[in-house]
C-alpha cells in the first residue's frame, strides 16, 4: 500500500502544482509598449554611462 501511495501523491502535487503555475503571467502583454528605461552602458563609446532608452 505504502508503494502505491508515495508516488500517487507525488503525482497530484506535481499536477496541482502545474495548474496554478498556468495561471502566472509574466511580462508586457502583445502589443503593450515599452515605457522607457534607465540601464548602465557596459561597452561601446557609451561604456559606464547610465542611458535612458526610450
Amino acid at each position: 500500500m505504502k508503494n502505491i501511495l508515495v508516488p500517487t501523491m507525488m503525482a497530484a502535487a506535481l499536477a496541482m502544482g502545474g495548474l496554478v503555475m498556468a495561471e502566472v503571467e509574466s511580462g508586457l502583454g502583445v502589443g503593450t509598449p515599452v515605457p522607457p528605461f534607465n540601464t548602465k552602458d557596459t561597452c561601446g563609446e557609451n561604456a559606464g554611462k547610465s542611458l535612458c532608452y526610450r
